[in-house]
């Protein structure tokens, strides 16, 4: 499995990554989960208590190419926060 590769131009024309396969799978080693980008106070169910939403980009070797995010739903549980929900999203893929 993988993440389908991005071509991009060079002056041979249009190719893919060095790091991915002939069908445009990147390698697992060329993706990048970037720590939180974000991180907002959300309240989801509107009773007043409020949980933290922080988001991560999903990126290809060196950051060059945004992949995807991660949001990531944290509540406060016995005295830490805790990870209730999570969800992903690869561009260009529907789910």
């Amino acid at each position: 499995a993988g993440v389908p590769a991005r071509s991009r131009w060079s002056t041979s024309g249009w190719e893919f990554s060095a790091r991915a396969s002939e069908d445009g799978v990147i390698a697992n080693d060329a993706l990048n989960v970037n720590p939180l980008s974000a991180l907002l106070s959300v309240d989801p169910d509107g009773d007043g208590i409020y949980d933290l939403l922080g988001f991560q980009r999903i990126t290809g070797l060196y950051n060059a190419d945004g992949l995807g995010d991660f949001m990531n739903q944290l509540s406060w549980r016995t005295g830490a926060f805790a990870l209730v929900n999570q969800w992903v999203g690869i561009f260009g893929t529907r789910i």
